[in-house]
């Protein structure tokens, strides 16, 4: 998939600089202008190539969603080496 190919390690790095906190002990991305088919699709893509266990949560306003990564999976996403 297209997709695929750019969501590197230093991809995820940048997107959680950008558009990412910590919350509840993990971390979470502001995806609310994101269609649900599309945060579903990069969910699955997350999974199979990082081994991420990202869910969906609602923001409180119609169609829009946040993604989550719970404390015991933050770290995987920060120990990659880029050298």
């Amino acid at each position: 998939e297209y997709l695929r190919q750019f969501l590197t390690p230093l991809a995820l790095a940048i997107w959680f600089m950008d558009d990412g906190n910590r919350h509840s002990g993990g971390v979470r991305f502001a995806t609310h202008c994101f269609q649900k088919k599309d945060l579903e699709r990069l969910i699955l893509i997350l999974k199979e190539k990082y081994d991420l266990n990202v869910s969906m949560h609602r923001t409180g306003k119609e169609d829009q969603f946040i993604l989550y990564i719970p404390k015991k999976k933050y770290d995987s996403i920060f120990n990659y080496r880029f050298i």
